[in-house]
């Protein structure tokens, strides 16, 4: 996704600037129109998310709303589409969609937000929803993210006594946070239902499941070495997970060998994925007595990882943190100079990082309107 797209989406509805209804259509069509010609792929399922909903008897209206909100929690702007929802969808009941109340419940899931979940929860058994596999699977997620096996467990009972048939991605969901004694159970359950377990994501859950979950239990990467090297297929979702493991035990060399593996088999991880190990570096930094050696290996990886990825605020920030704690403001500067030029944000937090380095806050010089691009200069 470029940079322009990202911006044309985020300064339609920035702020809670959300559009009135009769411009909607205009609005969705140039960006329909700005996708096709930057990302064709994203395109097609971004039209096809919408025909979808046509063939369900939703309005264009509905259709609008619901695609965006998607579209935006799917390009990680889902802040922006959090305020669409409460501010545009809930005030019209006729353009909620149980589609678009499980994209909230997944974006909520990613931000632990467990209180906003049960709050729509709630508010689609009055509105008439029913929850469906995909609303427990984001409730069990958020759960797992947060460690708390019990409500995880709750959760997936509940939807069982709701006649919810559970499926792969529900279960594989389930099994990370769980002890080995249930990890035993939903094996049984997923024979009695037929489930294929040989499949990437229940590898990638098994190793997750050797992560640490303080304070409750600490990491356990020979185990999670062994379902690794025990999978049918390895791809990205396996050295994601194994590296969240080494990530969580705080092994620095480890991490390092998973990158080299994943670099070896010529396997392409992704941009949150790397930002675990640049955040594993800051940690290591800031946490305990590392080597010269071992500040420049993990700085010279981060800043790789850095420009072989595509533009992403959360990892250029974490980058430009990790330059503060090993005291690089040659770095520091030449980093913040390319995030401004990217168009990335410049927020409270790039402000702060440039004061740890004793350089004045980021100011905006101008504003492109047809890029929907800010220029910043550091300094007077």
């Amino acid at each position: 996704m470029s940079i322009r797209v990202t911006k044309v989406v985020y300064n339609i509805y920035r702020a809670g600037n959300v559009m009135a209804d009769t411009r909607t259509a205009k609005e969705l069509k140039e960006y329909s129109k700005t996708l096709r010609k930057n990302d064709n792929l994203r395109w097609k399922k971004f039209m096809a998310r919408c025909e979808k909903l046509k063939e369900e008897g939703h309005s264009f209206q509905e259709r609008a709303h619901s695609a965006i909100v998607s579209e935006l929690i799917s390009m990680k702007h889902g802040r922006v589409a959090e305020r669409i929802f409460n501010e545009k969808l809930l005030k019209k009941p006729h353009l909620l969609s149980l589609n678009v109340i499980n994209s909230m419940m997944r974006y909520h899931a990613k931000e632990k937000g467990a209180e906003k979940q049960a709050y729509l929860f709630t508010m689609m058994l009055d509105r008439g929803f029913d929850p469906d596999v995909v609303t427990f699977t984001e409730v069990i997620k958020c759960q797992v993210l947060l460690g708390n096996e019990s409500n995880a467990l709750d959760a997936y009972e509940e939807a069982k006594r709701r006649g919810v048939r559970p499926d792969a991605h529900l279960l594989c969901a389930l099994i990370p946070v769980l002890s080995e004694q249930n990890v035993e159970k939903i094996l049984k359950e997923m024979q009695r239902l037929g489930i294929d377990a040989r499949n990437t994501y229940f590898t990638a859950s098994l190793i997750e499941n050797c992560a640490a979950r303080p304070p409750h239990r600490e990491a356990d990467p020979s185990r999670a070495e062994v379902y690794f090297k025990s999978a049918i297929k390895i791809d990205t979702h396996a050295f994601r997970s194994l590296l969240w493991v080494y990530v969580s035990s705080r092994d620095v060399k480890g991490a390092f060998g998973v990158l080299d593996r994943a670099h070896d088999m010529k396997i392409r991880l992704t941009t949150d994925t790397l930002r675990q190990f640049v955040k594993l570096c800051i940690v290591a930094m800031r946490e305990t007595v590392v080597s010269e050696g071992v500040k420049v290996q993990c700085l010279d990886r981060c800043v790789r990882i850095y420009e072989a990825c595509p533009p992403d605020y959360r990892l250029s920030r974490e980058t430009l943190e990790l330059f503060v704690e090993v005291g690089d403001l040659v770095g520091f500067r030449k980093y913040l100079g390319l995030h401004m030029l990217q168009g990335l944000m410049i927020t409270p937090t790039i402000t702060a990082l440039c004061a740890r380095a004793n350089l004045p806050p980021p100011r905006q010089t101008s504003f492109d309107r047809g890029n929907h691009l800010a220029t910043w200069k550091v300094g007077k």
